[in-house]
Protein backbone atom coordinates (compact mmCIF):
# COMPACT_ATOMS: atom_id res chain seq x y z
CA UNK A 1 0.00 0.00 0.00
CA UNK A 2 1.31 3.72 -0.97
CA UNK A 3 -0.87 4.87 2.02
CA UNK A 4 -0.83 2.60 5.25
CA UNK A 5 -3.43 4.77 6.61
CA UNK A 6 -6.16 3.63 4.31
CA UNK A 7 -7.08 0.47 4.05
CA UNK A 8 -9.39 -0.44 1.86
CA UNK A 9 -11.40 -3.51 2.94
CA UNK A 10 -12.11 -1.26 6.25
CA UNK A 11 -13.58 1.37 3.46
CA UNK A 12 -15.85 -1.20 2.02
CA UNK A 13 -17.00 -2.26 5.15
CA UNK A 14 -17.89 1.47 6.49
CA UNK A 15 -20.31 0.97 3.27
CA UNK A 16 -21.58 -1.99 4.13
CA UNK A 17 -22.59 -0.87 7.90
CA UNK A 18 -24.08 1.90 6.64
CA UNK A 19 -26.23 0.02 4.53
CA UNK A 20 -27.24 -2.70 7.17
CA UNK A 21 -28.53 0.66 9.04
CA UNK A 22 -30.46 1.51 6.13
CA UNK A 23 -31.76 -1.98 5.37
CA UNK A 24 -32.64 -2.08 9.34
CA UNK A 25 -35.09 1.05 8.85
CA UNK A 26 -36.33 0.02 5.35
CA UNK A 27 -37.25 -3.89 7.24
CA UNK A 28 -41.04 -4.02 9.07
CA UNK A 29 -40.51 -4.73 12.50
CA UNK A 30 -41.36 -7.92 13.78
CA UNK A 31 -39.42 -9.92 11.20
CA UNK A 32 -39.79 -14.21 11.51
CA UNK A 33 -36.66 -14.52 9.65
CA UNK A 34 -33.35 -15.05 11.05
CA UNK A 35 -31.39 -13.46 8.64
CA UNK A 36 -33.87 -10.50 8.38
CA UNK A 37 -34.73 -10.29 12.12
CA UNK A 38 -30.68 -9.86 12.51
CA UNK A 39 -30.28 -6.86 9.83
CA UNK A 40 -33.30 -5.34 11.49
CA UNK A 41 -31.04 -5.01 14.60
CA UNK A 42 -28.92 -1.99 13.50
CA UNK A 43 -27.65 -0.75 16.09
CA UNK A 44 -25.21 -3.78 15.91
CA UNK A 45 -24.03 -1.45 12.62
CA UNK A 46 -23.16 0.97 14.66
CA UNK A 47 -20.91 -1.08 16.86
CA UNK A 48 -18.87 -2.06 13.90
CA UNK A 49 -18.59 2.02 13.07
CA UNK A 50 -17.35 2.28 16.59
CA UNK A 51 -14.45 -0.18 15.93
CA UNK A 52 -13.64 1.68 13.10
CA UNK A 53 -13.10 4.77 14.30
CA UNK A 54 -10.70 3.63 17.16
CA UNK A 55 -8.91 2.18 14.02
CA UNK A 56 -9.09 5.18 12.21
CA UNK A 57 -8.55 7.68 15.04
CA UNK A 58 -5.44 5.79 16.04
CA UNK A 59 -4.17 5.28 12.88
CA UNK A 60 -4.89 8.91 12.28
CA UNK A 61 -2.41 10.17 15.41
CA UNK A 62 0.43 7.68 14.15
CA UNK A 63 1.12 10.45 11.68
CA UNK A 64 2.56 14.01 11.93
CA UNK A 65 2.32 15.82 14.79
CA UNK A 66 -0.30 18.21 15.50
CA UNK A 67 -1.86 20.00 18.45
CA UNK A 68 -5.30 19.03 20.42
CA UNK A 69 -6.93 21.95 18.65
CA UNK A 70 -6.34 21.17 15.33
CA UNK A 71 -7.18 17.47 15.62
CA UNK A 72 -10.50 18.58 17.11
CA UNK A 73 -11.03 21.28 14.64
CA UNK A 74 -10.68 18.63 11.41
CA UNK A 75 -12.63 15.84 13.12
CA UNK A 76 -15.70 18.99 14.19
CA UNK A 77 -15.31 19.66 10.08
CA UNK A 78 -15.72 16.17 8.97
CA UNK A 79 -19.01 15.54 11.19
CA UNK A 80 -20.45 19.16 11.23
CA UNK A 81 -21.83 20.18 8.01
CA UNK A 82 -23.44 16.83 6.83
CA UNK A 83 -25.01 16.67 10.28
CA UNK A 84 -25.98 20.16 10.03
CA UNK A 85 -27.41 19.83 6.81
CA UNK A 86 -29.32 16.64 7.41
CA UNK A 87 -31.02 18.64 10.32
CA UNK A 88 -32.01 21.09 8.44
CA UNK A 89 -33.82 18.47 6.18
CA UNK A 90 -35.49 16.87 8.66
CA UNK A 91 -37.24 20.31 10.32
CA UNK A 92 -38.17 21.23 6.58
CA UNK A 93 -39.88 18.02 6.41
CA UNK A 94 -41.52 17.98 9.97
CA UNK A 95 -42.96 21.75 8.97
CA UNK A 96 -44.47 20.13 5.81
CA UNK A 97 -46.04 17.29 7.76
CA UNK A 98 -43.29 14.74 8.38
CA UNK A 99 -43.12 13.46 12.14
CA UNK A 100 -39.92 14.48 14.17
CA UNK A 101 -38.04 12.15 16.23
CA UNK A 102 -39.37 12.77 19.84
CA UNK A 103 -40.20 16.42 19.24
CA UNK A 104 -43.19 18.46 18.32
CA UNK A 105 -43.14 21.79 16.27
CA UNK A 106 -46.54 22.59 18.89
CA UNK A 107 -43.41 22.83 21.56
CA UNK A 108 -41.47 25.03 20.15
CA UNK A 109 -39.11 25.66 23.12
CA UNK A 110 -38.25 21.61 23.63
CA UNK A 111 -37.80 21.73 19.56
CA UNK A 112 -35.36 24.19 19.68
CA UNK A 113 -33.51 22.79 22.60
CA UNK A 114 -33.59 19.43 21.14
CA UNK A 115 -32.42 21.06 18.00
CA UNK A 116 -29.36 23.11 19.34
CA UNK A 117 -28.42 19.62 21.93
CA UNK A 118 -28.21 18.07 18.16
CA UNK A 119 -26.22 20.96 16.85
CA UNK A 120 -23.74 20.63 19.41
CA UNK A 121 -23.38 16.93 19.13
CA UNK A 122 -23.87 16.67 22.63
CA UNK A 123 -27.58 15.37 22.79
CA UNK A 124 -26.13 11.97 23.70
CA UNK A 125 -24.66 12.90 27.05
CA UNK A 126 -28.37 13.49 27.80
CA UNK A 127 -30.35 10.69 29.86
CA UNK A 128 -33.94 10.02 29.81
CA UNK A 129 -34.03 11.48 33.21
CA UNK A 130 -33.62 15.05 32.10
CA UNK A 131 -35.06 14.93 28.57
CA UNK A 132 -37.24 12.01 27.60
CA UNK A 133 -35.38 10.22 24.40
CA UNK A 134 -33.19 13.32 24.23
CA UNK A 135 -30.09 11.05 22.25
CA UNK A 136 -32.89 10.61 19.66
CA UNK A 137 -33.59 14.01 18.99
CA UNK A 138 -35.14 14.89 15.75
CA UNK A 139 -32.87 13.24 13.54
CA UNK A 140 -32.44 9.91 15.80
CA UNK A 141 -29.13 8.11 13.61
CA UNK A 142 -27.13 11.40 15.00
CA UNK A 143 -27.01 9.77 18.64
CA UNK A 144 -23.78 7.72 16.94
CA UNK A 145 -21.75 11.04 15.74
CA UNK A 146 -22.92 12.16 19.67
CA UNK A 147 -20.60 9.54 21.19
CA UNK A 148 -18.40 9.84 17.89
CA UNK A 149 -18.18 13.28 19.17
CA UNK A 150 -17.29 12.42 22.93
CA UNK A 151 -14.42 9.57 21.68
CA UNK A 152 -12.94 12.89 19.83
CA UNK A 153 -12.69 14.74 23.05
CA UNK A 154 -10.83 12.45 25.24
CA UNK A 155 -9.31 10.43 21.78
CA UNK A 156 -5.64 11.65 22.02
CA UNK A 157 -4.73 11.65 25.42
CA UNK A 158 -6.58 7.68 25.88
CA UNK A 159 -4.52 6.65 22.48
CA UNK A 160 -1.14 8.48 24.18
CA UNK A 161 -1.77 6.54 27.24
CA UNK A 162 -1.97 3.78 26.08
CA UNK A 163 0.95 3.71 24.27
CA UNK A 164 1.34 6.37 21.31
CA UNK A 165 3.43 4.27 19.30
CA UNK A 166 4.08 1.05 21.29
CA UNK A 167 1.27 -0.41 23.30
CA UNK A 168 1.95 -0.69 27.00
CA UNK A 169 -0.27 -3.42 28.20
CA UNK A 170 -0.49 -2.50 32.36
CA UNK A 171 -2.08 0.52 30.64
CA UNK A 172 -4.69 -0.93 28.50
CA UNK A 173 -5.64 -3.24 31.50
CA UNK A 174 -6.19 0.34 33.43
CA UNK A 175 -8.66 1.24 30.40
CA UNK A 176 -10.10 -1.78 30.20
CA UNK A 177 -11.08 -2.22 33.32
CA UNK A 178 -12.22 1.94 33.56
CA UNK A 179 -14.89 0.51 30.69
CA UNK A 180 -15.96 -2.57 32.11
CA UNK A 181 -16.57 -0.29 35.63
CA UNK A 182 -17.65 2.78 33.51
CA UNK A 183 -19.95 1.03 31.17
CA UNK A 184 -21.27 -1.44 33.89
CA UNK A 185 -22.25 2.03 36.39
CA UNK A 186 -23.86 3.91 33.13
CA UNK A 187 -26.14 0.73 31.98
CA UNK A 188 -27.29 0.19 35.83
CA UNK A 189 -28.35 3.97 36.51
CA UNK A 190 -28.65 5.49 33.06
CA UNK A 191 -31.02 5.18 30.19
CA UNK A 192 -30.57 6.66 26.62
CA UNK A 193 -33.87 6.24 24.96
CA UNK A 194 -32.28 2.64 24.13
CA UNK A 195 -29.11 3.52 22.90
CA UNK A 196 -25.66 3.75 24.17
CA UNK A 197 -25.30 6.95 23.18
CA UNK A 198 -22.69 7.95 26.53
CA UNK A 199 -19.40 7.22 25.79
CA UNK A 200 -18.83 5.27 29.01
CA UNK A 201 -21.00 2.59 27.48
CA UNK A 202 -19.24 1.86 24.25
CA UNK A 203 -15.39 2.92 25.38
CA UNK A 204 -14.92 -1.11 25.13
CA UNK A 205 -15.50 -1.18 21.50
CA UNK A 206 -13.40 2.16 21.16
CA UNK A 207 -10.43 0.06 22.64
CA UNK A 208 -10.70 -2.64 20.06
CA UNK A 209 -10.76 -0.33 17.61
CA UNK A 210 -7.53 1.26 19.40
CA UNK A 211 -5.89 -1.97 20.05
CA UNK A 212 -6.17 -3.44 16.43
CA UNK A 213 -4.93 -0.70 14.73
CA UNK A 214 -1.66 -1.11 17.06
CA UNK A 215 -2.13 -4.81 15.79
CA UNK A 216 -2.47 -3.66 12.16
CA UNK A 217 0.87 -1.27 12.48
CA UNK A 218 2.72 -4.58 13.54
CA UNK A 219 1.12 -7.25 11.47
CA UNK A 220 1.47 -5.79 7.94
CA UNK A 221 5.53 -6.56 8.38
CA UNK A 222 4.77 -10.14 9.33
CA UNK A 223 4.70 -13.24 7.49
CA UNK A 224 1.60 -14.66 5.98
CA UNK A 225 1.56 -17.84 8.44
CA UNK A 226 1.76 -15.08 11.43
CA UNK A 227 -1.28 -13.06 10.04
CA UNK A 228 -3.21 -16.44 9.81
CA UNK A 229 -2.22 -17.70 13.20
CA UNK A 230 -3.46 -13.95 14.86
CA UNK A 231 -6.18 -14.17 13.23
CA UNK A 232 -7.30 -17.29 13.74
CA UNK A 233 -6.44 -16.70 17.75
CA UNK A 234 -8.16 -13.84 17.63
CA UNK A 235 -11.21 -15.44 15.88
CA UNK A 236 -10.79 -18.31 18.79
CA UNK A 237 -11.16 -15.81 21.45
CA UNK A 238 -13.73 -14.05 19.74
CA UNK A 239 -16.66 -17.46 19.52
CA UNK A 240 -14.82 -17.87 23.51
CA UNK A 241 -15.42 -14.78 25.30
CA UNK A 242 -17.21 -12.58 22.99
CA UNK A 243 -21.29 -11.76 23.78
CA UNK A 244 -23.08 -14.01 21.00
CA UNK A 245 -25.14 -10.47 19.65
CA UNK A 246 -21.89 -8.95 19.13
CA UNK A 247 -20.51 -11.80 16.45
CA UNK A 248 -22.12 -10.75 13.68
CA UNK A 249 -20.51 -7.39 14.33
CA UNK A 250 -16.57 -9.22 15.22
CA UNK A 251 -16.34 -11.45 12.59
CA UNK A 252 -16.54 -9.11 9.59
CA UNK A 253 -14.10 -7.02 11.43
CA UNK A 254 -11.89 -9.91 11.46
CA UNK A 255 -12.15 -10.90 8.17
CA UNK A 256 -12.11 -7.54 7.14
CA UNK A 257 -8.95 -6.56 8.81
CA UNK A 258 -7.44 -10.12 7.86
CA UNK A 259 -7.85 -9.41 4.15
CA UNK A 260 -5.97 -6.18 4.15
CA UNK A 261 -3.26 -7.64 5.52
CA UNK A 262 -2.87 -11.48 4.18
CA UNK A 263 -1.40 -9.90 0.83
CA UNK A 264 -0.02 -13.11 -0.37
CA UNK A 265 -2.38 -15.59 1.34
CA UNK A 266 -4.41 -16.90 -1.32
CA UNK A 267 -7.36 -17.91 1.06
CA UNK A 268 -7.82 -13.84 1.70
CA UNK A 269 -7.64 -13.21 -2.13
CA UNK A 270 -11.69 -13.39 -2.91
CA UNK A 271 -12.31 -11.20 -0.01
CA UNK A 272 -9.80 -8.74 -1.14
CA UNK A 273 -10.93 -8.73 -4.78
CA UNK A 274 -14.22 -8.38 -3.60
CA UNK A 275 -13.93 -5.76 -1.21
CA UNK A 276 -11.84 -3.87 -2.99
CA UNK A 277 -14.62 -3.34 -6.39
CA UNK A 278 -16.02 0.18 -7.35
CA UNK A 279 -19.15 -0.04 -6.02
CA UNK A 280 -18.13 -0.95 -2.86
CA UNK A 281 -15.58 1.48 -2.07
CA UNK A 282 -18.24 4.22 -3.70
CA UNK A 283 -20.32 2.94 -1.19
CA UNK A 284 -17.46 3.80 1.36
CA UNK A 285 -17.07 7.30 -0.02
CA UNK A 286 -20.64 7.89 0.88
CA UNK A 287 -21.50 5.93 4.26
CA UNK A 288 -21.18 8.86 6.35
CA UNK A 289 -23.57 11.13 4.01
CA UNK A 290 -26.11 7.88 3.84
CA UNK A 291 -26.27 7.42 7.22
CA UNK A 292 -27.74 10.61 8.51
CA UNK A 293 -29.40 11.17 4.95
CA UNK A 294 -31.71 8.03 4.52
CA UNK A 295 -33.86 8.67 7.37
CA UNK A 296 -34.77 12.53 5.59
CA UNK A 297 -35.33 10.56 2.67
CA UNK A 298 -37.76 7.87 3.72
CA UNK A 299 -39.57 10.65 5.37
CA UNK A 300 -40.15 12.54 1.96
CA UNK A 301 -41.02 9.76 0.61
CA UNK A 302 -43.54 8.51 3.13
CA UNK A 303 -45.18 12.42 2.90
CA UNK A 304 -46.18 11.46 -0.86
CA UNK A 305 -47.10 7.83 -0.63
CA UNK A 306 -48.21 7.24 2.93
CA UNK A 307 -48.46 3.46 3.81
CA UNK A 308 -51.66 2.09 2.71
CA UNK A 309 -52.55 -1.86 4.75
CA UNK A 310 -51.99 -4.30 2.06
CA UNK A 311 -50.94 -2.26 -1.07
CA UNK A 312 -47.78 -4.24 -2.02
CA UNK A 313 -47.56 -2.34 -5.41
CA UNK A 314 -47.63 0.42 -3.01
CA UNK A 315 -44.87 -0.25 -0.54
CA UNK A 316 -42.92 -1.61 -3.25
CA UNK A 317 -42.60 1.72 -4.76
CA UNK A 318 -42.63 3.00 -1.91
CA UNK A 319 -39.05 1.18 -1.16
CA UNK A 320 -37.70 1.95 -4.36
CA UNK A 321 -38.27 5.64 -4.00
CA UNK A 322 -36.65 5.32 -1.10
CA UNK A 323 -33.49 3.57 -1.84
CA UNK A 324 -33.39 6.19 -5.21
CA UNK A 325 -33.96 9.05 -3.26
CA UNK A 326 -31.20 8.37 -0.25
CA UNK A 327 -28.76 7.40 -3.05
CA UNK A 328 -29.43 10.87 -4.74
CA UNK A 329 -29.08 12.57 -1.30
CA UNK A 330 -26.31 11.05 -0.13
CA UNK A 331 -23.98 11.40 -3.00
CA UNK A 332 -25.16 15.31 -3.07
CA UNK A 333 -24.62 16.07 -0.11
CA UNK A 334 -21.24 14.00 -0.53
CA UNK A 335 -20.49 16.58 -3.20
CA UNK A 336 -21.72 19.95 -1.79
CA UNK A 337 -21.98 19.60 2.16
CA UNK A 338 -19.47 16.93 2.73
CA UNK A 339 -16.02 17.53 0.49
CA UNK A 340 -16.15 21.22 1.17
CA UNK A 341 -16.62 20.65 4.60
CA UNK A 342 -13.20 19.03 5.01
CA UNK A 343 -12.07 21.11 2.79
CA UNK A 344 -13.22 24.52 4.75
CA UNK A 345 -11.41 22.30 7.79
CA UNK A 346 -8.28 21.74 6.05
CA UNK A 347 -7.56 25.58 5.64
CA UNK A 348 -8.72 26.60 8.80
CA UNK A 349 -6.26 24.18 10.22
CA UNK A 350 -3.27 25.22 7.58
CA UNK A 351 -3.72 29.03 8.98
CA UNK A 352 -2.66 27.96 11.97
CA UNK A 353 0.55 26.93 10.67
CA UNK A 354 2.12 23.66 9.22
CA UNK A 355 1.93 21.30 12.59
CA UNK A 356 -2.09 21.54 11.95
CA UNK A 357 -1.89 19.28 9.24
CA UNK A 358 -1.78 15.50 10.57
CA UNK A 359 -1.66 12.98 8.17
CA UNK A 360 -4.90 11.50 8.34
CA UNK A 361 -6.68 8.40 7.17
CA UNK A 362 -8.33 8.63 3.78
CA UNK A 363 -11.79 6.21 5.06
CA UNK A 364 -12.66 8.58 7.43
CA UNK A 365 -12.05 11.94 5.35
Amino acid sequence: MTKPEFVPELHALRGLLAAWVVASHLLPEGQSNPLLHLVSYGGLAVDGFILLSGFVITMALQGRGTTYSAFLLRRFFRLFPVLAACLALMLLLAALGAGLNHADFSAPGETLLRTLLVLGMVQGLVPDALLECGARSILGPAWSISLEWQFYLVAPALIGFIGGRQVRPGRVLVVAGLAILGGWLAWRNLSFCGTTSFLPMRLGHFLVGILSAFAWLELRRATPQVVRLAAAATLAQGFAFAVPQQLPVLLPWIAALYASLAVADPLAQPLRRVMRLAPLQGLGTLSYCLYLAHLPAIQAVLLVLPPVDGDLPRAALRLALSLGLMLLAAMAIHRWVELPGIALGRRLIAARGPAGLPALARQDG
